[in-house]
């Protein structure tokens, strides 16, 4: 839930074409548990109730509208989102490795690490079950009819964060709809094509060749 009011601030603050990353601090491993029974349960996180998939999303905010395609494996906990221009050109990437973020600039073969402790994807994981009745309440939430996207019966619900109102949709964890009213205009992004358990290129989940990483922020 608070990724979903940190993504709804980010939203308006840059404009809605920003991005930006939760630092989540690597958890502390059980006196008990060895490094290899704490990498085999990393593993075991499922994210998404898939494996793998490719998403593409049809997406349209006062600027315009363009398209944006998703990428993941590992049940979701490595993520590449490609966002195209209007011109249907790559302008933006941003992935996750399982283990750091990054936003990728391809005119200058930069690569910035976003998040060094990244091990949950890119994507806000939809998911009803984590309100409770206090939050409900605060962020007028409302459970909304199915809507089917991409071929799937997606639940679906609305909250008001104070930044207008906003509709979430997803299927198996995985967020397919969001629709939000501002006070400068409609922010919407909507799956129309869903591939399941599809081979992801391992490259897709990688620094290309030749790039050079930097801190965030660095230039």
């Amino acid at each position: 839930m608070k990724y979903i009011l940190i993504f709804l601030s980010i939203t308006l603050m840059v404009n809605f074409f920003g991005c930006s990353s939760q630092k989540e601090e690597p958890a502390a491993r059980p006196e008990n548990q060895s490094v290899s029974e704490q990498n085999t349960a990393q593993y075991q996180y499922k994210k998404y109730d898939i494996k793998s998939g490719i998403v593409q999303f049809e997406c349209s905010d006062p600027m315009g509208t363009h398209k944006e395609v998703l990428y993941f494996d590992d049940y979701g906990t490595k993520e590449r989102l490609e966002k195209y221009d209007t011109k249907d050109a790559i302008k933006e990437i941003i992935f996750s490795d399982s283990k750091q973020s990054y936003s990728v600039n391809n005119a200058k073969k930069v690569a910035y690490i976003t998040n060094k402790y990244s091990s949950n994807g890119t994507e806000m994981r939809f998911n009803k079950d984590e309100w409770d009745n206090e939050n409900k309440a605060k962020y007028d939430y409302k459970d909304l009819p199915e809507m089917q996207l991409a071929g799937k019966n997606c639940q679906v619900f609305s909250i008001n964060s104070g930044y207008g109102i906003t509709t979430f949709a997803g299927w198996g964890y995985i967020t397919l709809y969001h629709y939000q009213e501002t006070s400068v205009g409609i922010v919407s992004r909507k799956a129309v094509s869903i591939e399941e358990n599809v081979q992801i290129p391992t490259d897709k989940f990688m620094v290309p060749e030749g790039y050079e990483i930097k801190e965030a922020g660095a230039f």
